[in-house]
């Protein structure tokens, strides 16, 4: 056993020279490979257009962006007689092409559905779909298992390399021009902070990137 020992602590002591040689810690690897908005296939995008366009080969489904159990496009009604009563409600009317236009508000404690102002709709009853879905805490996480608080180093694990980043979000999905669908990952560096699904668009000015 003191052989085996012997020989498992020289194992452990070579292989930690040979990574310090080579520049690289044994702790905090991750930290290298994890993803920057100064990758050049990220500054491809910044640089190639004026309007940033992300694509995506994969749509995200609405299976994909779903939160305790309800997926995105959910009626408002459908929501509520699933979760029950929401801990805070709310509807605005804003300006529309054709008069006034509801948008709903609904919070089941760290979890947000909203509807959405869309030009294209229509009828006024289209803004009754919940087109985003924001997470303030655990109180629901995707249905990948990622929730607030998890590592970048989870997120990537679970979903790979994102389409996009900027220095606090990890966007995976579509953005072009007028339009928006995906999953974002607001994060402080570490960890994620908050999860916003659907039609949410960037919290960051994209083309920044010191």
């Amino acid at each position: 056993m003191k052989r085996w020992l012997k020989q498992t602590i020289v194992a452990a002591c070579v292989l930690n020279s040979v990574s310090v040689l080579l520049g690289v810690s044994m702790i905090g690897v991750s930290a290298f490979t994890l993803p920057k908005p100064t990758d050049p296939d990220y500054m491809d995008i910044r640089t190639r257009h004026p309007i940033i366009s992300i694509y995506n080969d994969k749509y995200t489904s609405d299976k994909e962006m779903s939160a305790a159990g309800i997926p995105m496009h959910a009626h408002v009604n459908d929501i509520i007689k699933s979760l029950g009563k929401p801990t805070a409600q709310d509807i605005e009317y804003v300006d529309w092409h054709r008069g006034k236009l509801p948008l709903y508000h609904l919070q089941y404690g760290g979890i947000l559905f909203e509807s959405t102002h869309e030009m294209w709709y229509n009828s006024a009853s289209e803004a009754e779909h919940i087109r985003k879905i924001t997470l303030f805490n655990r109180d629901a996480v995707t249905p990948r298992g990622i929730g607030v608080g998890d590592t970048l180093e989870q997120v990537y694990n679970a979903y790979g390399r994102p389409d996009f980043v900027t220095w606090y979000e990890w966007f995976y999905g579509i953005q072009q021009q007028e339009w928006r669908t995906g999953i974002w990952f607001v994060h402080d560096g570490k960890k994620v902070v908050r999860i916003k699904m659907g039609n949410a668009g960037f919290d960051s000015d994209l083309k920044k990137v010191d």
